[in-house]
């Protein structure tokens, strides 16, 4: 189950670069 936890850090990295304005 780790890998899917690394995944999820993957999208929601990859959602602060491509959608910064919304963690902003």
């Amino acid at each position: 189950m780790r890998k899917k936890r690394t995944a999820l850090m993957i999208q929601v990295k990859s959602a602060v670069q491509f959608g910064g304005v919304f963690y902003d």
